[in-house]
């Protein structure tokens, strides 16, 4: 109870050669789901927003393969890790895809936490480029994430927890 959002993720709580077992383990999910909301157990309206983060494009593909129609109906978002002005595109081309095979919303919730943006030096023409990007396809941006872990680790600081991303000034920079 009271739970609104569930993302699920194949990158960083799941190693490698589990992200087989745990995408299966993702579409049972979505079954058990879908059978409870069928036998009345529980109402769709009781689901939280899924939410599946992706190991990087690739594997979005994969697991966007695995999906049938039926899955797409719990399906809020895809979160895209490391999103630059070089893999976005092919994210949201293949997100738009979606949304046309299956006659479902479904969005995308880019992370930005690249070096490119780390970085003052390319910054600026990084985030300009994905602006772009974002424009083209801003009725499928759900949300846009920034990733203050990977940021951090670009200048190899590590962050008390009595402090935010936001006190650190190289990743408030960015």
């Amino acid at each position: 109870r009271g739970l609104t959002t569930m993302v699920l993720c194949f990158e960083d709580s799941c190693i490698a050669e589990d992200v087989p077992k745990a995408e299966l383990n993702s579409i049972h999910l979505l079954d058990v789901l879908l059978d409870e909301i069928e036998k009345g157990t529980i109402s769709y309206t009781e689901i939280p927003l899924i939410i599946f983060r992706v190991r990087n494009y690739e594997e979005f593909l994969h697991f966007s393969d695995m999906l049938q129609p039926r899955h797409v109906k719990l399906i809020c978002a895809f979160n895209f890790p490391k999103f630059n002005k070089s893999n976005g595109r092919q994210y949201f081309q293949k997100l738009q895809e979606l949304n046309l095979r299956f006659g479902e919303p479904i969005y995308g919730m880019p992370i930005l936490e690249d070096v490119t943006i780390a970085h003052k030096e390319s910054r600026v023409s990084e985030l300009l480029g994905i602006k772009g990007i974002l424009d083209e396809y801003k009725e499928l941006v759900l949300n846009i994430r920034v990733g203050g872990t990977d940021f951090s680790a670009c200048f190899g600081v590590r962050r008390n927890i009595n402090y935010t991303i936001y006190d650190i000034i190289t990743v408030s920079d960015c």
